[in-house]
């Protein structure tokens, strides 16, 4: 199984800061998953992404 890097730094005591994703611009997403946040948050619930764009959002961050 893949370690998860932002557990492991919580589990050693270290800070973790992220953000939450609520524009459903998939270039967008793409440029803050590569700027180095080791997590992000996509808003499908109180944005207008549906699951159309979130597949996309999805595979850009993980391509990331």
């Amino acid at each position: 199984m893949k370690k998860n890097p932002v557990k492991a730094a919580l589990i050693e005591g270290k800070p973790q800061v992220g953000t939450w994703l609520s524009f459903g611009n998939v270039h967008a997403c793409r440029l803050m998953a590569r700027i180095g946040f080791p997590w992000l948050t996509l808003d499908v619930e109180h944005s207008p992404i549906d699951w159309s764009t979130a597949s996309l959002v999805f595979g850009a961050i993980a391509d990331a």
